[in-house]
């Protein structure tokens, strides 16, 4: 678990660290404070990545609501907590789809509650994210954003709507990991691909949304047959 805290003033973010790694489930994770949000920018942009942040509605220069927005569109997807001394600004959250916000002098009343309904989004997002470890970096990607995976040498390369992304795995080690999610399926010896991103399939060939297409490995072929009618019937 990783957790970032951005807010200038130290004492209260010591409290907020100590509120987090006494909340059961998460006694072992691990907490980057930054006292501006420019340190947390640098960070994101060298490849840190976080399970969800807290972040102070007011500080200088930058304020939450700026660095919220612009962790929107560098395609962050994290849970945003606003926290803040001043009601008035708790509505603003909503324009960037913030999960929640804890006004400071509410911080224990209203914690555990906001804890529960965390940890309960959190569950069901990791049921549907893909986790790839880099070697200086962790993505996360939504299962739903995955194309297809194909081999270049010793790496599997996944092709999401939002770039590429390459680990060193074979694809039987990447099926084995994609196979629970019940959307994907082996079409060669080097590629598969997520059912919900084809448009057509014939007995050949594959054409995914967007205009990619993929040979059919001779060997696969009632395998892709069976895959697509079975996930078919699942989500009619």
């Amino acid at each position: 678990m990783y957790i970032a805290i951005v807010e200038d003033d130290e004492t209260f973010a010591w409290m907020l660290e100590q509120k987090i790694l006494s909340e059961p489930g998460w006694e072992t994770a691990e907490v980057d404070r930054y006292r501006e949000p420019y340190g947390f920018c640098r960070a994101a942009e060298e490849g840190c990545r976080y399970d969800f942040c807290f972040l102070d509605m007011k500080m200088p220069e930058m304020d939450g609501l700026q660095l919220a927005a612009w962790i929107r569109e560098k395609g962050m997807r994290m849970p945003v907590i606003f926290v803040t001394s001043f009601a008035e600004y708790a509505m603003e959250g909503y324009q960037v789809q913030a999960f929640d916000y804890l006004l400071k002098s509410q911080l224990d009343r209203k914690w555990s509650g906001m804890a529960a309904r965390l940890k309960e989004h959190l569950a069901g997002e990791r049921e549907n994210v893909y986790t790839i470890l880099l070697r200086n970096k962790m993505e996360r990607i939504p299962i739903g954003r995955i194309r297809y995976v194909y081999m270049q040498g010793k790496y599997a390369v996944f092709y999401t709507e939002d770039g590429e992304f390459s680990v060193r795995k074979t694809m039987g080690e990447i099926m084995d990991e994609l196979r629970p999610f019940g959307c994907f399926v082996r079409v060669r010896k080097g590629a598969v691909v997520n059912m919900g991103k084809i448009r057509r399939a014939t007995a050949k060939e594959i054409l995914l949304e967007g205009g990619e297409s993929i040979m059919i490995g001779r060997m696969y072929t009632e395998d892709v047959r069976n895959g697509l009618h079975a996930w078919l019937e699942k989500v009619k």
